[in-house]
């Protein structure tokens, strides 16, 4: 069935930072690398497709003078012409997934005491032979868009002849991994795919573009958790995964735990829609859980007992008592917070209190 150039155009639109137009258009690993590269290379393959999309149409649709003419350009030139163009993404793409596969290995396994007490083995086979991998992988699949093509042993044995070279700082080199690779690609491995392309399910093509992807997600995953830090209250920097384990020690998640299970078991006595309603309640959407916390009243007390609550607070925290920059900060933050917990209860008690109004109103007329 013949691609239409009008499709092409919105999904390229709408959905084209992620390479859907590629994709409807079977050039599945354009796709990907859209997609992997944020629009190909930050959005700029994105704005170049502009004026690409109808020769991806044509090449994709194969009607037949097309492909006599591309049959005839293949015939008088030997291999595929160096274009520019490819050769900045086969730059781009592996020397970002060298450097994602690089992050993507913990720092310890790296340098430090676990490095050491391992030795040869975890250097040599978790950055040495993985590093070279992915900026291969990044120049390989860049190389075989379209109707050309290259065998995945040049760049992978130019990546790796240059390893004893910088073996000791791997990641100042990952540029220069992927200069090699490329230059190895275009100038000695680079052949016309022959023939129309072929034609796979869509099954088979969604199976390997979203197995693909995981491993890419994987990654990503893999970088973030291990090389992202926060910054704590006291400035202290901490580490994605320190802070993550930390969480599920906190007693912030032993509520959140014990939460969930008395929904469960909610659900199982009183059915979905109940346990829906106890779910959003759960979830505080109004505040009104935090803003009796704050206030140190029971979720019973009266708007008497909240008001009284609320004007010794205010009293305590009120930040004209404070001198120090530092303090008067923290209780001008404080007295907000106490202010907004006021508020919130305030109006929730009024809501109720004219909705029972209204009910015993409704009731009595009705007994009337």
């Amino acid at each position: 069935m013949a691609k239409s150039i009008v499709i092409a155009y919105i999904l390229w639109f709408f959905l084209g930072i992620f390479g859907v137009h590629h994709f409807y258009l079977r050039r599945d690993w354009h796709a990907f690398i859209w997609w992997s590269t944020f629009g190909g290379c930050f959005g700029l393959g994105w704005l170049r497709d502009l004026v690409k999309i109808p020769q991806y149409v044509t090449d994709t649709n194969e009607g037949r003078d097309y492909m006599l003419q591309l049959r005839q350009i293949q015939e008088i030139e030997q291999r595929p012409s160096t274009n520019s163009v490819r050769i900045l993404g086969e730059l781009f793409t592996g020397t970002l997934y060298g450097y994602l596969v690089r992050l993507a290995v913990p720092e310890e396994y790296v340098s430090g005491p676990l490095a050491e007490e391992r030795g040869w083995f975890s250097i040599w086979t978790l950055i040495l032979l993985a590093t070279p991998a992915g900026v291969a992988l990044g120049v390989y699949i860049v190389a075989n868009l379209g109707r050309e093509r290259c065998a995945l042993s040049s760049p992978l044995i130019s990546s790796y002849c240059f390893l004893p070279f910088f073996w000791n700082d791997m990641s100042s080199y990952i540029t220069t991994m992927a200069i090699v690779s490329t230059i190895s690609v275009n100038w000695s491995g680079k052949k016309w795919k022959e023939g129309p392309y072929e034609r796979h399910s869509f099954c088979k093509r969604v199976t390997v573009l979203g197995f693909c992807g995981l491993i890419y997600m994987s990654c990503w995953g893999s970088m973030l958790y291990n090389n992202v830090q926060l910054t704590s209250e006291d400035g202290e920097k901490v580490k994605l995964r320190d802070a993550i384990h930390n969480f599920f020690k906190s007693p912030a998640w032993a509520e959140t735990k014990q939460t969930f299970s008395q929904i469960y078991e909610y659900y199982k006595i009183h059915g979905f829609q109940n346990m829906w309603d106890e779910f959003m309640k759960a979830l505080d959407p109004e505040g009104e859980a935090n803003a009796y916390k704050v206030l140190g009243v029971k979720k019973t007390a009266s708007q008497t007992e909240i008001t009284a609550a609320y004007r010794k607070l205010a009293r305590k925290w009120h930040p004209d008592k404070e001198k120090d920059v530092e303090k008067k900060e923290a209780a001008s933050i404080k007295f907000m917070e106490i202010q907004r917990s006021y508020e919130v209860l305030s109006k929730i008690k009024t809501r109720r209190g004219r909705k029972a109004k209204q009910s015993k109103g409704s009731g009595t007329h009705e007994e009337f």
